[in-house]
């Protein structure tokens, strides 16, 4: 996981066609936008683990160890 610090306006690109764009922060809540086509889900944490919770072929294993490499 690559984990890079950006101000307010400020974009990430990710390929050819997904952009993430800082647009709030307040205290410690960040509000982002994520631009990406319509075939690429996008779904915060909680969703996410609940949607592996319902689907035993969902696999954790490379979420769970980029995390840990990037809260060294």
């Amino acid at each position: 996981m690559l984990a890079l610090s950006r101000l307010v306006g400020e974009r990430i690109f990710i390929g050819d066609d997904i952009v993430i764009e800082v647009r709030k922060i307040t205290g410690t809540r960040v509000v982002i936008a994520v631009g990406a086509p319509d075939d690429v889900v996008i779904d915060r944490e909680e969703v996410f683990e609940r949607k592996c919770d319902e689907d035993p072929r969902c696999d954790r294993t490379v979420r769970e160890s980029e995390v840990l490499y990037a809260n060294r």
